[in-house]
């Protein structure tokens, strides 16, 4: 998309606050890249339905014109001395090619940021409206929502998916000392200390960036892909003598579980459970530093193992966040604040609550055993506090089981509290690892369905699992999605899959495999491996880089040119428009360009490349096949791609490959 020179701005101004507008004409003055427009806003005793409303009206004019982008602003706006022209249509520039919705130039409050380049941070939520950039992909979301919220920022946030700040900031709010929207921000000093902290928070995630970006990331997962089978873990669980229950419950979850050299240790006793427990960790880290244990894990005794929970890659995440010199690493929190993606889900976090799993590194020893730990403390935040290398692992390996009471907790002494702090962390990291792989984070991620899996699983022959089906149901199979429609279950194939090693016949997977990551599909073909039979057969369907290869080599042939025409007409219409009045072919670059960068693919294979990242993974009897062709019986017609696209553009666009374990 070309952009304009000058950028459309609508200004949001009740006609009685005159000092907001001259404020407004004054950061505008002289900034001719901008068409200013100051718009009457309507005016209504509930501001934030009055500020919706304009800017509603705003995005339907828009449509209806045609306009790719604009600036919608509120009248407290102020640039930064950070701004320029040049800085903004670079971020513009790069928000388009990352498919945004929205841009701001500056956000109060950042829920979950992800860096994404040096000017660009994506996040899951925010509030401040006061400049924003609005992309056409978002005007029918924004008119087709009904308003249900009494905050207009959150409820555009909560609305649109693919949502970006520019960083540093180039917009904050000016203090007025009253709000015609937000009555909290009627305070003065409040919307200055709120826009400081968000950005301070996005200073902080770019040191953290720049600190692991040194490492050798590569090197750090060849280093670990080969661990001992034998390597164990010494693993302290603290329990109180009394607490029988509890004492049974994590017996359970360790017992053939060989990877853990499992120690009871009878908790301290004090009359703060808090310091109880801290004493009880202290005693424990006192003991490995003497027996001169490199990593231990402490455990308390409410921890539960997760479904995403796999020995291996557990203990490789360990010997990583190792290498990576964490000093505590938590394999699942009841809290955190912001997360920075490392690799082979490891998260850095800048803190959390509840301790159930802690893995400890000799690092931490010493901080942890000179500690100032007073009686007004609480153990998980202290320890929190106490390191800056801290990480967690991602989607959650472990969780709290909820007794209903806590030896430690006062406030976690109700049925149903320690629940709640988890499910809404877990869904805190669905939100981000959706917007990390490039899924909609509007949706919420689903949760595993045990009872229907466990139900498949005893009845169904042969067993059979489908991963990313999507609509796709197919009888017979276990469908599995990150968003399952009716008749499948949640499961991410980024990460562990929750069964158990030679579970499955057949795994099957159409169009999945090319929106992850190279490290992460390589991740869901070993396990793929895993969770099959000795014998079992996986079939993949994906969109393979021949055919554009092909095409590109032969860029006048009537094939490419019939594509290349669909696909522009389809996905593209201002390229097709751009370029079908020419005389000369429509150039296939155009639809190299599309289909790299959109619709979510993170990674195009090639028929070679794939067939070696299934042998790397382990298979063997590789086979290549068109759409519905398979030497197995209970193998055919299983793609419904032509669904989607012409059956004549899916022969041509889709590899099938059958491989054996």
């Amino acid at each position: 998309m070309k952009i304009p020179a000058t950028i459309p701005v609508y200004a949001a101004n009740l006609p009685q606050r005159k000092e907001r507008r001259e404020s407004l004409e004054k950061q505008f003055r002289g900034r001719n890249e901008f068409d200013l427009h100051i718009v009457s806003a309507i005016a209504d005793k509930d501001g934030a339905w009055g500020l919706w409303q304009t800017f509603c009206a705003i995005v339907s004019q828009e449509k209806e014109k045609g306009t790719p982008y604009f600036v919608f602003c509120e009248d407290d706006h102020v640039f930064t001395a950070n701004y320029t022209n040049e800085l903004l249509q670079a971020c513009i520039s790069e928000a388009l090619t990352l498919d945004a919705d929205l841009l701001s130039g500056g956000m109060s409050a950042i829920g979950l940021p992800l860096y994404k380049s040096a000017h660009l941070y994506q996040v899951v939520s925010f509030t401040g409206m006061q400049f924003t950039v609005v992309f056409q992909k978002a005007y029918d979301v924004i008119l087709a929502n009904r308003y249900e919220k009494h905050v207009t920022d959150i409820f555009l946030s909560e609305i649109c998916n693919k949502k970006f700040v520019m960083y540093p900031f180039v917009s904050i709010q000016q203090e007025f000392g009253y709000s015609d929207v937000t009555s909290a921000n009627n305070k003065v000093g409040r919307v200055d200390r709120l826009f400081n902290y968000a950005e301070t928070s996005l200073h902080i995630l770019t040191k953290v960036k720049n600190h692991y970006s040194r490492l050798d990331r590569a090197f750090i997962e060849q280093s670990t892909a080969d661990l001992p089978d034998d390597m164990q873990i010494p693993t302290y669980v603290i329990n109180l003598p009394e607490r029988t229950d509890r004492l049974a419950h994590i017996r359970s979850q360790f017992e053939g579980r060989e990877e853990f050299d499992v120690h009871m240790v009878e908790a301290c006793r004090h009359s703060i459970g808090a310091v109880g427990l801290w004493q009880s960790v202290c005693g424990i880290v006192a003991a490995a530093k003497a027996a001169d244990h490199d990593v231990i894990l402490v455990c308390e005794d409410d921890h539960v193992f997760t479904a995403n929970y796999n020995a291996k890659l557990f203990l490789q995440q360990v010997v990583q966040a190792g290498m990576m010199g964490a000093d505590v690493l938590l394999g699942g929190v009841g809290g955190f604040g912001k997360l920075y993606p490392l690799q082979n889900g490891l998260f850095w976090t800048d803190w959390f609550w509840c301790t159930q799993f802690t893995v400890i590194y000799k690092s931490a020893y010493e901080s942890i055993l000179q500690a100032d730990f007073k009686e007004t403390d609480v153990a998980d935040e202290f320890l929190s506090k106490l390191f800056s290398n801290k990480m967690v692992i991602g989607p959650f390996i472990s969780k709290q089981v909820d007794f209903g009471y806590s030896d430690v907790t006062r406030e976690n002494n109700q049925k149903g509290k320690i629940s709640s702090h988890f499910a809404l962390a877990e869904k805190r990291m669905s939100k981000f690892y959706s917007m990390l792989y490039g899924l909609d984070i509007r949706d919420n991620m689903g949760v595993y369905d045990e009872y229907m899996v466990s139900d498949y699983l005893r009845s169904a022959s042969p067993k059979a699992l489908n991963i990313g089906c999507g609509t796709n149901i197919l009888p017979g199979w276990l469908n599995t999605d990150v968003r399952p429609e009716t008749g499948a279950v949640f499961m991410n194939a980024a990460f562990s899959f929750p069964f158990d090693a030679d579970t499955f016949d057949y795994v099957y997977s159409e169009h999945l495999l090319e929106h992850l990551t190279y490290d992460r599909g390589k991740f869901m073909l070993s396990e793929a491996f895993r969770v099959l039979k000795p014998n079992g057969v996986l079939r993949l369907a994906v969109p393979t880089l021949d055919f554009l290869l092909k095409m590109y080599a032969n860029p006048t042939s009537e094939l490419t040119q019939s594509y290349v025409r669909w696909s522009l007409q389809q996905y593209a219409p201002s390229m097709f428009a751009d370029f079908e009045a020419d005389d000369a072919p429509i150039p296939v670059s155009l639809v190299l360009n599309n289909y790299m960068r959109f619709w979510g693919h993170s990674m195009l294979y090639d028929r070679e490349t794939l067939v070696r990242m299934l042998e790397k993974s382990g298979f063997s009897s590789i086979e290549i096949h068109s759409p519905g062709e398979s030497n197995h019986s209970f193998l055919r017609n299983l793609e419904l791609h032509d669904r989607v696209v012409p059956a004549w553009v899916n022969d041509l666009e889709t590899v099938v490959v059958e491989a054996h374990k």
